[in-house]
């Protein structure tokens, strides 16, 4: 029968085994499986700033990065709507409702360069044509904007979209391993709480990211400019918001028939999730 005092020592040798076979190494990054996926395919968040779902905008931008990316197209990727708040790195729960932590802040930019692969900028010759409806499939906010602009837009006859740019954003797991169990991480209280959020089995992770580096339309209609929206549009007067971006698409005067859309700042429409499992 063991003593009072060696059942002591015995529960404080667990707790000293249990902690060291509990570092994040001992973990592995798996992709999600389709339950996991289930969860995802929603309406709308409870963030307020990630549209889901899959109807005109998701079909549209699908198309234009599987015709973009070709053989690199991500595999079970997940379709954020059009936006730019999330960022690789960002821990959500199993049902992306809630953000529990990200790597701004905690990160040095060292360390983040370290982290992060920057995939190489690529350029895409494919031209989409818009079939359905130039503001929802876009996710481009032009009602309220300009009156002429919007009829402008509802007579147009042949409207077609372009990614200006692409590039794939990786974040590198095992040197966020690194990172987080380096001895500087240690005393760190916020990268402790980052590497327990990412130990739990119901956190998701966010570690793939397509940027799209601005994009390009060209919209004809059957509808002339007139000479004040012309002026307007020569002037740089009219911009509308793109889905939760928080940036703007610029409309420009072509000719009488024809106006030209463009935005230069990047945002995400599809990621990639993975998720823990203890070795």
């Amino acid at each position: 029968m063991k003593t009072p005092i060696s059942l002591l020592l015995l529960f404080l040798v667990t707790i000293v085994l249990t902690g060291c076979n509990d570092n994040l190494k001992n973990y592995e990054f798996i992709e999600l499986n389709e339950d996991d996926i289930s969860n995802f395919e929603t309406k709308k968040d409870s963030l307020k700033f990630i549209e889901l779902g899959k109807g005109s905008t998701w079909k549209m931008w699908k198309d234009l990065h599987k015709e973009c990316m070709k053989n690199q197209w991500l595999n079970k990727s997940r379709y954020f709507g059009v936006s730019n708040t999330l960022k690789l790195g960002t821990i959500t729960d199993r049902h992306f409702k809630e953000v529990y932590n990200t790597l701004d802040g905690l990160l040095t930019q060292n360390e983040m360069d370290y982290v992060i692969d920057e995939g190489a900028a690529q350029t895409c010759d494919y031209i989409r044509k818009v079939s359905f409806d130039f503001e929802s499939e876009l996710d481009v906010n032009v009602k309220g904007q300009n009156q002429e602009l919007s009829l402008f837009i509802d007579n147009s006859t042949n409207t077609n979209v372009q990614i200006n740019g692409w590039q794939q954003q990786n974040l590198n797991t095992d040197r966020l391993v690194q990172v987080m169990e380096a001895d500087s991480a240690k005393n760190n209280k916020n990268k402790q709480l980052y590497a327990k959020r990412l130990k739990e089995e119901n956190n998701r992770l966010l570690s793939t990211v397509v940027k799209i580096n601005g994009f390009t339309s060209i919209i004809q209609s059957s509808k002339k400019i007139s000479t004040d929206l012309k002026l307007k549009l020569d002037e740089g007067l009219i911009n509308a918001s793109i889905g939760n971006t928080g940036i703007n698409v610029n409309f420009t005067y072509v000719d009488s028939l024809t106006i030209k859309t463009t935005t230069n700042t990047s945002f995400y429409v599809f990621g990639r999730y993975l998720k823990t499992k203890k070795l």
